[in-house]
């Protein structure tokens, strides 16, 4: 998330990803991303480890600014769209700074 001047927040997209092939019976597995916006260009790699028990992933970036950004926020994941069709509770605004 990125605060810029003309707008409330710039939410850059995963535009391109990548899966490496895993060999059978394997357990993780690795997916590659680029991130694109006006401020900023990135590349991820996401390795996946599925347990039995947990799923856990961990994620290596490399974010490259277009121009000057005063503040940058980086979350792990996001829950404003965690309702579904079959879900009756409907989030009208997702942020309470922007009711």
């Amino acid at each position: 998330m990125i605060p810029i001047p003309t707008a409330w927040k710039e939410f850059p997209d995963f535009t391109s990803f990548w899966f490496e092939t895993a060999k059978p019976g394997a357990t993780t597995f690795t997916v590659y991303a680029l991130l694109d916006s006006a401020s900023v260009t990135g590349a991820y790699k996401f390795v996946v480890h599925c347990e039995q028990a947990q799923v856990i992933m961990d994620v290596e970036n490399h974010i490259y600014a277009r121009k000057d950004i005063k503040q940058l926020g980086i979350a792990p994941m996001t829950s404003m769209f965690s309702c579904g069709n079959n879900e009756r509770r409907r989030l009208r605004h997702y942020s309470p700074a922007n009711p």
